[in-house]
């Protein structure tokens, strides 16, 4: 991830943030599908690698549209809000998930 954020992403032409992200997403659905009927260790690692490559790709893009909202006396506000939602979502997924396998 670090690799592609410090080589692709950083080249993105400005106005490219909303089709980057969309692709990104796009592709995580296929990735997430290949690891879930992964039926040996190499089509896990492709599944992971691509995972990682639009993963790499939504998160950067996405914090570069949300720091175009608010005036610059709010921008530490709606950046951490961003990242405050984002490391929510990622607590909360998993509860939910291994609630839902309890049950």
């Amino acid at each position: 991830m670090a690799l592609v954020q410090g080589g692709y992403v950083r080249k993105i032409p400005a106005g490219k943030e909303v089709k980057i992200a969309t692709l990104g997403m796009t592709m995580l659905i296929p990735n997430f599908v290949c690891m879930a009927f992964a039926y040996s260790a190499s089509l896990m690692y492709i599944g992971l690698t691509f995972f990682a490559f639009a993963s790499a790709t939504v998160v950067p893009c996405l914090t570069t549209l949300i720091s175009g909202f608010g005036g610059t006396d709010q921008k530490g506000v709606v950046m951490g809000v961003f990242r405050s939602l984002g490391a929510l979502a990622r607590a909360i997924g998993p509860v939910l998930s291994s609630i839902g396998m309890v049950i």
